[in-house]
Order: structure tokens, then C-alpha cells, then sequence
């Protein structure tokens, strides 16, 4: 595979997610500007230092699912390569929220722990599935968006809790679905669970991204971005239910999922 391909496919779950709600949260409170993007870039270099670190830590098991999508499986990097990148990423993304403030850096410092804690061998929060899945949706979002407010001195209305809502349940979702595809890892939450009960956990999180992400689209315009990240998400889940799903067709679902957070910006902002 090509280079700049498989770069992509390695940022775009962080600009999907981690930078994606940071751009929603500054369309929610008005706060667009150099001063959020910067701190978005921050948090995504963490984001990114997870994502490095995880392909270092699951070389192997990447190898047995034929990923050769990834930067070490394709010979682009080797895994040792990928380990030392992935730290410069997480000193970068620190070193920019240092620059803002203190409350930020140590919102970043929590998010870069858990997520090398997520795959590191000696600690594997990875083989604990769901459990590690809910720790990090309802943890990370909650201490990011207060970290935000406590910069832009926000204060915490219905709106703003309906975010974290949104952000901690299709962060939790989106983990959860992936797993569906990759089924010869050593374990994971569809390999480790019946497979309904690991779909469960898919449409429950799901419902409540969707039910969250209702009440922040107060306008036309979102109300469309809403029934098209339905559509979306019903869809996969299906998909998941009937065990129909593949990995092409979960990945390109999931890019609209990604393009979610930069549609809702757009829209508020129009």
C-alpha cells in the first residue's frame, strides 16, 4: 500500500474522534478559534501517540488479520520505529498544551497514561474488554470537556452535558465495533463475549450517541446530519448483528462516522 494511504489511515481515526469533538465543543460555545485549534492539535498528538503506540504493542496480532493497512505490517516502519514515534507524538502533544494551561496538560497527561496502559504488555487494560472500553469513554470526555470549560471559563449547562454525553458514547461505540472484524486477535470483546452480547454492547452505546447527539441539533440542518448518522449506524450494526460485516465496509461507514463532528461544525457555524 501506498505511503500517504496508510498515513491516513492512521491519523484519521484521532482527527475523527479526539480533534473532532474538540472542533464540536468550540462550535457548541462559540470558541473557534487559534487558541482551540491549537488545543485540539494537542490532544490529537495524544491521540495519535495511543494509536502508534497500540500498532507497536499488537504487531503480531495485526500480522495473523493480514492489517496491512498498518505503517509496521506494511514494512513502512518497523515496530521499533513506531514505539520511539509514538512517544515524540505524546512529548509534542504535551509540550502544546503545557503552553496553555495546567489544567490541560494534565487532562492530556490522563488521556496518554490510560491509552499506553491500553496497550502496554505489562499492564493490558486491552484484554479487559468492555471494561476498558467504558473506562476510557467515561473518564477521558468528561475531564477533557471540563478541562476545556475551565480554560474558556464555560460553565456547565444542559448542552454541555449532552456533549459529554455524545463524546463518551460514540467514543465507547466506535471501540466496540471494531472489534467485530478482527477475529484473530488473541482476544477481544467479540471473541471474548457471545457474539450477541458483544453486538449489545455496539447498539446500546449507539442509542445513546444518537439520543445525545438529538438534543445538541437544534437546527434544519442538523436534524439532516442526525438521520444520516442514523442511517449510518444502523446500518452497521446490523451489518454486526448478522455477522455480514467486513472490514471495508465497517471502515468506510466508519469514515462517515468520522465526519460527523466536522459536518455539526459547519452547520452550527452556518
Amino acid at each position: 500500500m501506498k505511503l500517504p494511504y496508510l498515513i491516513y489511515k492512521r491519523i484519521r481515526v484521532g482527527l475523527g474522534l479526539t480533534f473532532g469533538f474538540i472542533l464540536m465543543y468550540g462550535a457548541l460555545t462559540s470558541n473557534i478559534n487559534p487558541s482551540l485549534i491549537s488545543i485540539g492539535i494537542g490532544f490529537f498528538m495524544i491521540h495519535l501517540f495511543g494509536d502508534v503506540y497500540n500498532d507497536y504493542c499488537d504487531y503480531h496480532e495485526d500480522l495473523r488479520n493480514g492489517r496491512y493497512d498498518k505503517l509496521t505490517v506494511s514494512k513502512k516502519l518497523t515496530p521499533i520505529r513506531m514505539r520511539d514515534l509514538s512517544f515524540a507524538l505524546l512529548a509534542i502533544g504535551l509540550l502544546i498544551l503545557s503552553a496553555f494551561d495546567l489544567v490541560l496538560f494534565v487532562a492530556g497527561l490522563y488521556y496518554g497514561a490510560l491509552l499506553f496502559a491500553y496497550s502496554n504488555h505489562s499492564i493490558r487494560l486491552k484484554r479487559y474488554h468492555i471494561k476498558s472500553y467504558l473506562l476510557a469513554a467515561t473518564t477521558v470526555w468528561p475531564v477533557i470537556v471540563f478541562s476545556l470549560n475551565y480554560f474558556f471559563a464555560e460553565s456547565l449547562t444542559l448542552l454541555n452535558a449532552l456533549f459529554v454525553v455524545f463524546c463518551m458514547s460514540q467514543y465507547l461505540y466506535i471501540g466496540c465495533q471494531k472489534d467485530s472484524t478482527d477475529r484473530k486477535d488473541d482476544t477481544n470483546l467479540f471473541l471474548a463475549n457471545r457474539w450477541k452480547a458483544a453486538w449489545a454492547a455496539c447498539a446500546v452505546s449507539s442509542a445513546i450517541a444518537l439520543i445525545s447527539l438529538a438534543g445538541i441539533s437544534l437546527s434544519p440542518a442538523l436534524l439532516a446530519l442526525w438521520v444520516a448518522n442514523a442511517g449510518v449506524k444502523v446500518l452497521n450494526v446490523t451489518k454486526i448483528y448478522t455477522r455480514s460485516i467486513t472490514r471495508t465496509v465497517r471502515s468506510r461507514l466508519i469514515l462517515l462516522e468520522f465526519l460527523t463532528p466536522y459536518a455539526y461544525s459547519i452547520g452550527v457555524m452556518l
